[in-house]
């Protein structure tokens, strides 16, 4: 099986600019931005925060959006095995010079530090060639430096409860929810029937094909900390069969289990996916 590298990657903007570095040992590394290597079990946002900080020696940073993953192969550069890049989009605080030194102590490549990088702004629109695919997801940060709109309304989405011929209950761990486990779902796109949307996201999201679709229950989701964005959601959560229990995730989550349905509630489990595991036990009762 190909070792997965997980990586985070920041875009830091101030206004319309964007943060980017040059490794002023190293010139041939091109020019950058604030990243690095995830240690092992730690949540991917404390991740990019962490990183971000250590690089850059600012403080004042927060988490606007997580704007994508993209994985490649290592053999580009000579080495083994799959990057997983997870990118987001982080504002940056303050009054901040336009151009500083600092230096990072532990470089995540496990090189001898401490290293010296040089850090200014460039214009959101005209940032140059980034190094080692490092600019994929720049497209999804809007003029003024601004990612996904914030919502407007409240956004409906869907969620599975699978059980596998044996009756156990898949449940996968994702960094979206602080690392808890919670089942597959998501949004139900326009002219989309909720059916059919569960069917889609279980798919895109588990690789999984289900049948014997029911409705259990909804549940609304107000600005709960549960998740890592403050999201207005509405939940409507199904039960559904699937004959296969081999699961191929994307980068939604990180590791997943087939548990007895009795034993999840002892897991740790987000909330709302413990009301619906909740409400399928009532009704199976």
């Amino acid at each position: 099986m190909t070792a997965i590298y997980e990586r985070v990657a920041a875009y830091i903007t101030h206004g319309d600019r964007l943060l980017v570095f040059d490794h002023t040992g190293f010139p041939e590394a091109g020019i950058q931005v604030p990243g690095g290597s995830v240690e092992p079990d730690e949540d991917l946002h404390e991740a990019v925060l962490r990183k971000a900080r250590e690089e850059t020696g600012l403080v004042d940073l927060q988490i606007r959006a997580y704007l994508g993953t993209r994985e490649y192969d290592r053999a580009r550069w000579g080495l083994v095995g799959t990057l997983r890049s997870h990118f987001y989009h982080l504002v940056a605080g303050g009054e901040l010079p336009e151009r500083w030194l600092h230096y990072e102590d532990t470089p995540s490549d496990g090189s001898p530090g401490p290293i010296e990088f040089e850090f200014y702004w460039v214009s959101l629109a005209a940032v140059p060639e980034l190094a080692c695919r490092q600019g994929d997801l720049l497209h999804r940060l809007q003029p003024g430096g601004h990612a996904m709109a914030e919502q407007q309304f409240p956004e409906p989405t869907v969620g599975a409860l699978i059980f596998d011929p044996q009756g156990r209950l898949f449940l996968m761990r994702s960094h979206k929810w602080r690392g808890r486990y919670v089942v597959p779902g998501g949004h139900i796109e326009l002219g989309e029937r909720m059916e059919d949307a569960l069917l889609r996201e279980v798919k895109e999201e588990t690789g999984l094909d289900v049948y014997d679709v029911e409705f259990l229950c909804y549940q609304e989701f107000i600005y709960d900390d549960a998740f890592w964005r403050r999201r207005h959601y509405i939940f409507f959560d199904f039960a559904c069969r699937s004959d296969d229990t081999d699961v191929t995730l994307n980068h939604e989550a990180q590791s997943y289990v087939w548990v007895p349905v009795e034993e999840a509630l002892a897991m740790p489990v987000e909330p709302c996916t413990r009301a619906a595991i909740q409400a399928y036990l009532e009704r199976s009762s």
